[in-house]
């Protein structure tokens, strides 16, 4: 019993020597890292969004205007872009011209007309 006894002794004072003469120092302190941020107070405004596109607009009829005779225009209703519709008036021609290439073709059908009755005359 008495060895029993001393051998516990023994333990427990190795256990108590081997504890206090450790070298190991635990420290209990916890690193904190830091975020830096910025506060702002909200504010109630306008949000602006801008897109820009490129491309090309094309029409969805074309319609080319020929003339029947040749004559100078003197006086424009319409500016490039206006939206016309059937029958609108576009321009005015000034009508001297007209009026000259009316007077050729008279004569013209005068001069036709008479060679016609010359002909039938010799056959």
């Amino acid at each position: 019993m008495k060895n029993r006894l001393g051998i516990v002794l023994l333990l427990i004072l190795l256990v108590v020597a081997f504890t206090a003469c450790s070298t190991d120092q635990t420290t209990d302190e916890t690193e904190e890292s830091f975020i830096a941020v910025e506060i702002e107070v909200l504010q109630r405004s306008q949000l602006y969004i801008e897109n820009n596109f490129t491309g090309r607009a094309y029409p969805g009829n074309d319609a080319y205007v020929l003339p029947t005779l040749i004559a100078e225009v003197e006086e424009v209703y319409v500016s490039v872009g206006d939206l016309v519709d059937k029958d609108d008036v576009l321009f005015k021609l000034d009508k001297s011209n007209i009026q000259n290439q009316v007077d050729q073709a008279n004569a013209a059908y005068q001069s036709a007309l008479a060679n016609l009755a010359m002909t039938t005359e010799q056959i």
